[in-house]
Parts: structure tokens; C-alpha cells; sequence
């Protein structure tokens, strides 16, 4: 049944971006304040780059918070290790 349901979702997304790509296909030019010139995408091309760009940095700060985490979860492992270590002494 999972199988069935997952099947479905990822088959209504692919008709979602294929429709998506089908009805963004103008020309759109970006410029970005930095840099001089433009550049010339599809629709569909520029907004495909944003959400990869969003998505890299829903990824690094994922990543960021996981270090901060792992760090916390190691130091208590190594005060936990060093109260049994002297506990098992007396």
C-alpha cells in the first residue's frame, strides 16, 4: 500500500514539474547587482536555480546545527565515560 502511495506522489510531482517547464518557457533575464551584464534563462531554468540555491542553504544550516549537536552529544559521552570510569574505582 506504501509502495502504491509513494508511487502516486512521486507521478502527481513529475506531472507538476513537467507542467511547471511547459508553462514558464519565456526568456527572463537576471542581472545580479554585483556582477555587470545579464543573463538569459528560461523561466523554469531560474526558478530550477533558486530552489537549488534554497535547498543549499536549507543544507548547510541543517549541517551547521547537526555539528553543534554531534559536539554536545560527544562531550557528554566523554563526562558520562569519565563518571563511570570513576565509579568503577571505589
Amino acid at each position: 500500500m506504501i509502495k502504491i502511495l509513494q508511487l502516486s506522489f512521486y507521478i502527481l510531482m513529475g506531472t507538476l514539474v513537467v507542467l511547471l517547464v511547459l508553462s514558464n518557457r519565456a526568456p527572463l533575464a537576471l542581472s545580479v547587482f554585483p556582477f555587470s551584464g545579464e543573463i538569459t534563462l528560461p523561466t523554469y531554468a531560474a526558478l530550477a536555480l533558486m530552489f537549488a540555491f534554497g535547498l543549499m542553504i536549507g543544507l548547510l544550516h541543517s549541517f551547521w546545527r547537526g555539528l553543534a549537536f554531534w559536539r554536545e552529544k560527544r562531550r557528554l559521552e566523554k563526562q558520562l565515560h569519565a563518571y563511570q570510569k570513576s565509579h568503577d574505582q571505589h
